[in-house]
């Protein structure tokens, strides 16, 4: 019969490789490009291709958030539900401040825009 001890053990492990494989790091997300909502985009082909790298980010932070809630949702004691929950929220902030780093391309070319050419502050 296996132990509570044991069964962590085996969860762990298990929790590890699952994320290990669902991670993505910067530089892949440089290599690969996502669909990113049409509201987000700019029309300017680097600021666009900056929100597909950006969007590989997101995916892997929603997938990482779901990984954390289900360890949250299985948790076997207090320990294990804490330490989950720190990891929820972690994935929760990145989320966030992932959303808030795809506006802001937008918000720069609207601006830009209404802003019109640049004049000579030096004339």
């Amino acid at each position: 019969m296996i132990t509570e001890q044991d069964w962590k053990v085996q969860q762990a492990e298990k929790v590890k490789e699952r994320e290990a494989s669902r991670r993505v790091t910067y530089a892949e997300a440089l290599l690969r490009q996502a669909e990113v909502d049409a509201k987000l985009l700019t029309g300017h082909p680097a600021w666009d291709k900056y929100l597909s790298q950006v969007q590989v980010l997101m995916e892997s932070a929603i997938k990482d958030r779901d990984i954390n809630q289900d360890h949250y949702n299985r948790a076997f004691d207090e320990k294990s539900r804490n330490l989950a929950q720190v990891e929820l929220h972690r994935c929760l902030a990145v989320i966030e401040v992932l959303r808030q780093v795809m506006s802001i391309p937008n918000q720069v070319v609207t601006h830009a825009v209404q802003a019109g050419p640049p004049t000579d502050l030096h004339a």
